[in-house]
């Protein structure tokens, strides 16, 4: 998350020094902030649409003024390994292509052999396709490995 999204989930303070949780046009003034609790404003599930302050106890983050969950050090190391899985990912969709080529134009020469070399041909053809059906199942289990980091960053931005 950038620092300019993250410091829109930290309301700032009022003159006053205190922040506000809530404001909409019903309630311009807001809740003001609990100072036991996070500073991150979330989005309750249902059908609330209004912000509110997140109910977990401080303690983490600069100042201390985070929950675990929220702590920016936290979010940026979950955000670090979805990039390092998405590249690991497109290494092996590339490896994958490159088996794939190679794979099709051995197809190709099998098919122009007629004689007993094409036979030999067909034989080396089933470790680039053992080698290929590898790297889909890697790549699978990085889209699972993904989907796991990626419900940890959705709980942490909320």
């Amino acid at each position: 998350m950038a620092k300019e999204e993250w410091d829109d989930r930290v309301p700032k303070p009022d003159p006053d020094g205190v922040r506000r949780y809530g404001k909409w046009a019903g309630r311009p003034t807001g809740e003001p902030e609990n100072r036991g609790y996070c500073v991150v404003q979330i989005y309750p599930g249902g059908r609330g649409a209004i912000h509110r302050q997140c109910g977990s106890r401080r303690g983490h983050g600069p100042g201390g003024i985070y929950c675990a969950h929220h702590d920016p050090a936290r979010i940026a190391r979950i955000k670090q390994d979805l990039a390092a899985v998405e590249q690991r990912k497109k290494t092996a969709q590339a490896a994958i292509e490159r088996e794939g080529r190679r794979l099709k134009a051995l197809l190709r020469l099998r098919s122009a052999y007629v004689d007993t070399r094409g036979l030999d041909v067909v034989e080396r053809l089933v470790v680039p396709f053992a080698a290929a059906r590898d790297l889909v199942d890697r790549i699978a289990g990085l889209e699972r490995e993904n989907a796991l980091l990626r419900g940890r960053a959705s709980g942490a931005a909320s």
